[in-house]
């Protein structure tokens, strides 16, 4: 029989073993049944992890509807500052100004879904939020965090008077000036969202800068899919009469885009023997390169006169602890997961993305394990993929950033239905002719922060590996 008939059979019967409790683990069971020249045994290892810092630049920051505005600092990572560009289009493609229009009023209410602050006293802060007009069109090249440049928007505010957000709904109020060059925009710019935004580009916010050294401030992030912009205009219709108008525009419907300014290039480096550091968005990160992985991989090949062709990766975790001091505060901060994402660039665009073992529900995603302090994401088709290069041969994509995932799910229906269809969901709550994908993401919305064991800690990172050898 050929080796691999009896890969399942072995591998079954090692997890039934290690299911029962703290038993002996005889690795050579069914080893008198499988002939010498065709045995299987299974070996684990684990490998010190070559793990730097790096900053996460040419973050993808571009999202539909949403924007996050805040600012803040820490002693241990510095200044975190956002704003965000939004497009602004008609709601709805019948808007007509009529004869000599003239404007009354254009505000938008904005309600935070989120807010984050490192106290609770910062939840209600003060914080003067600043809005200029964009000067010129956002494109699909428009994604990152460092997209938007000041030279992008004007110097003068188009917010009328102070704009005071304290972390709770707050009116946020256009001036006429620039309501009213609305006015110069024809039909078939009105009707047409691409025609619209030629001439009308949309709008750039921020707020007050924390002082560097003062640490507090806050992050708010705003679902902006039910807040409209609504503009109020007097005009004559062509009866001659008249009458008084509201109009409504969405923001950020076509093209939203955070601007990030965080990290600091200093902390970036080779080899973090002392502490890793994780910021979000694109601060400082874990960053293991794909090549120096690679090559401590060889060191155990070598070593145990191993041939990377024929070693078959069953399970493999990467292992990134760090030390809790007892202080219930200390993870409030900490990502809820943290997972390798790999920075892939092609066709002129840059992404990271979760290694594919993020799809398998039955590895570990990385979540915080409180009890055990670490984090431990599953990594075996990664791994694998990557042993079987040539040491010389790792291409730049290969390279690892530890990221928090997020995910995004979507619901189809199929067009057939039955009296079965309608028993399930009467009864058991779910309809059958139901399907749902899920999406994972780097997480680019939330802010969190920690630090981790560096490489020279007693509980340090590793790589710990389970494998067996073809032959």
């Amino acid at each position: 029989m050929h080796v691999r008939n009896y890969i399942a059979a072995i591998l079954i019967a090692g997890l039934g073993l290690l299911a029962g409790g703290c038993v002996y683990t005889d690795y050579s069971l069914g080893g008198q049944y499988v002939p010498n020249e065709e045995d299987i045994l299974i070996h684990t290892v684990d490998i010190d992890i070559p793990v730097g810092l790096k900053l996460a630049d040419s973050l993808q920051t571009s999202m539909s509807y949403s924007a996050v505005v805040g600012s803040l600092y820490t002693e241990e990572f510095g200044g975190v500052h956002i704003g965000t560009a939004m497009t602004i289009t008609p709601l709805y493609d019948s808007i007509r100004w009529g004869v000599n229009p003239v404007f009354k009023s254009m505000y938008v209410q904005l309600a935070p879904s989120s807010t984050y602050t490192m106290e609770d006293d910062q939840k209600h802060i003060p914080q003067n939020f600043y809005v200029y007009q964009l000067n010129r069109q956002m494109d699909s090249t428009d994604m990152y965090c460092c997209s938007i440049k000041p030279s992008d928007y004007g110097t003068e505010l188009i917010n009328s008077g102070t704009c005071l957000f304290m972390g709770d709904t707050t009116i946020l109020r256009f001036t006429e000036a620039f309501g009213k060059q609305l006015f110069d925009i024809d039909n078939a710019a009105l009707d047409s969202t691409e025609l619209f935004l030629e001439k009308f580009h949309g709008i750039y916010i921020t707020c007050d800068r924390q002082e560097e050294g003062r640490v507090g401030g806050r992050i708010n992030s705003f679902d902006m899919s039910g807040s409209y912009v609504t503009m109020m205009f007097t005009s004559t219709n062509d009866a001659g009469i008249r009458r008084d108008t509201t109009v409504y525009f969405v923001l950020g419907s076509s093209t939203s885009v955070l601007s990030i300014e965080a990290g600091r290039k200093e902390d970036e480096c080779t080899e973090a023997t002392d502490v890793l550091l994780y910021q979000g968005y694109n601060g400082i990160k874990p960053y293991i390169n794909g090549t120096r992985l690679r090559q401590a991989l060889d060191i155990w090949l070598q070593r145990d006169g191993l041939n990377h062709e024929n070693v078959l990766i069953t399970h493999a975790t990467m292992e990134f602890p760090f030390d809790y001091l007892g202080d219930p505060d200390q993870l409030k901060h900490y990502p809820e997961n943290l997972y390798p994402h790999l920075r892939a660039s092609g066709s002129g665009y840059t992404v990271y993305t979760p290694i594919s073992e993020i799809y398998n529900s039955s590895y570990n995603n990385g979540s915080i394990n409180r009890s055990l302090s670490l984090y431990r994401p599953d990594v075996a088709l990664y791994l694998q993929n990557l042993i079987r290069k040539e040491v010389d041969e790792v291409p730049r994509d290969y390279d690892i950033y530890m990221m928090p995932t997020t995910s995004y799910t979507t619901t189809t229906s199929s067009a057939s239905s039955s009296y079965y269809s309608y028993y399930y969901y009467y009864y058991y709550g779910y309809d059958p002719t139901e399907s749902s994908t899920t999406y994972y993401y780097a997480d680019t919305k939330n802010y969190a922060q920690g630090h981790f064991n560096g490489t020279r800690a007693l509980r340090h990172p590793k790589l710990h590996i389970t494998y067996t050898v073809l032959r």
